[in-house]
């Protein structure tokens, strides 16, 4: 279950939609809040729901700058 939370979630965070649909990132502070505040809508702790995104945010971030975009 949590696989396939994490999936959808990083699919939010990416803003992919689709397979097909065109890359775009959104790594800011106010959408990472925005997914912060889904979440706890949908259960989770807030508290781990906060890091959980910080450090995804952060993940994303640091491949982004590995590959140049």
């Amino acid at each position: 279950m949590f696989r396939i939370i994490f999936f959808c979630l990083a699919l939010f965070v990416l803003g992919c939609d689709s397979p097909t649909s065109e890359y775009r990132s959104n790594t800011s502070e106010s959408h990472r809040q925005d997914v912060v505040d889904h979440m706890v809508g949908q259960g989770a702790d807030r508290t781990e729901a906060d890091v959980f995104t910080n450090e995804l945010f952060k993940a994303q971030r640091q491949w982004e700058a590995e590959q140049g975009r």
